[in-house]
């Protein structure tokens, strides 16, 4: 029964497909995150953002490149039309990290943008989405199998198979059930997204003294350029 319950996709533990590293690879591929993009319309943020307005709490926009709803075609190198998929693609990539803990079996998902109210939604949607995304595929394949199992027992001459593949196909009713009623079907959330305290990235002191510490290496370098064309005089 195990290559009839393989062609049926039944999991029967060593045929067993980790759903979790499916949902990761899925996570990062092109299809689901130019879907994820347009969907919510997420080029704009990724692309044409200028600053975040910390009075307001909103993104500014770069007015060179996106103005009044609408992006501007007067740019250098020239645009006709709004930018490619994989542009906003490539740069939701770099701010996406996916850490894959095996040992403890967590998934730690974080995102950098400049506005963390952004950057924590966009978080929650991208576990929501691939949740579904996960769900949907997966009731797809046991709809199919109990199509399989249910024909299959159905031409059975053996009382001993039609018993076998019934019970197959039981598991199948119970995998449908459970598929349908838990939200959380690949990514169970153990703590929720949430904007940061602090900024990403060195502290703004630290970044005053490093400053200080080139300006002093580059004055240092002007010193002895100006120190070695006096000795040449």
């Amino acid at each position: 029964l195990g290559g009839l319950a393989g062609l049926a996709g039944v999991d029967l533990g060593s045929m067993k497909t980790n759903n979790t590293q499916l949902a990761i690879e899925l996570m990062r591929s092109r299809s689901f995150l130019y879907s994820f993009i347009e969907r919510n319309e997420l080029a704009k943020y990724l692309l044409a953002y200028d600053y975040y307005d910390e009075d307001t709490g909103k993104v500014v926009f770069d007015s060179n490149l996106y103005k009044d709803g609408q992006w501007v075609r007067n740019v250098e190198p020239p645009r006709t039309v709004e930018p490619q998929p994989w542009e906003a693609y490539g740069e939701l990539l770099d701010r996406l990290s996916i850490v894959h803990d095996a040992t403890k079996g967590i998934v730690t998902v974080e995102l950098s943008y400049i506005d963390p109210n952004l950057a924590a939604q966009w978080l929650k949607d991208l576990v929501n989405e691939i949740n579904n995304v996960m769900r949907a595929r997966e009731s797809e394949q046991v709809s199919e199998s109990i199509q399989y199992l249910s024909e299959r027992a159905e031409q059975a001459d053996y009382a001993e198979l039609k018993t076998a593949l019934y019970n197959l196909l039981q598991e199948q009713y119970k995998k449908d059930m459970l598929i349908a009623v838990k939200d959380d079907y690949v990514f169970e959330v153990v703590d929720p997204a949430q904007p940061p305290h602090f900024a990403d990235g060195l502290p703004i002191a630290l970044w005053f003294v490093v400053g200080f510490v080139l300006a002093g290496f580059v004055l240092l370098f002007i010193n002895i350029l100006r120190s070695y064309e006096l000795s040449e005089q």
